[in-house]
């Protein structure tokens, strides 16, 4: 499992998206919306995430569904380690997967 200090999405969808951060006991705010072909990050840092704790990105679609993302990875304080998750599909048929996995 890759040891990480931030979770990006990257928006390959049909839509508008956020996303936030989620972990057992815990979860981020939203990021702000944002469109197609643009990509936002979250510092993990900045939550209160247990060394070592497994993380996975939540996405929402604006005016669809939201999806957990299936792909995991390790919170590591102090990496300067990104995760890249790729989302992409429709409204009602999200699709989000960890970039090298």
């Amino acid at each position: 499992m890759q040891n990480v200090g931030k979770i990006c999405c990257a928006n390959n969808g049909g839509f508008v998206m956020k996303f936030r951060v989620k972990w057992d006991g815990g979860e981020s705010g939203w990021t702000d919306t944002y469109p197609i072909g643009q990509t936002k990050c979250l510092d993990l840092s900045n939550f209160n995430i247990p060394d070592g704790a497994e993380c996975w990105p939540e996405v929402h679609a604006e005016l669809g569904k939201s999806k957990e993302c299936s792909d995991k990875v390790a919170y590591q304080t102090g990496s300067g380690d990104v995760a890249t998750y790729k989302v992409s599909g429709t409204t009602l048929d999200i699709h989000c997967h960890l970039e090298g996995s």
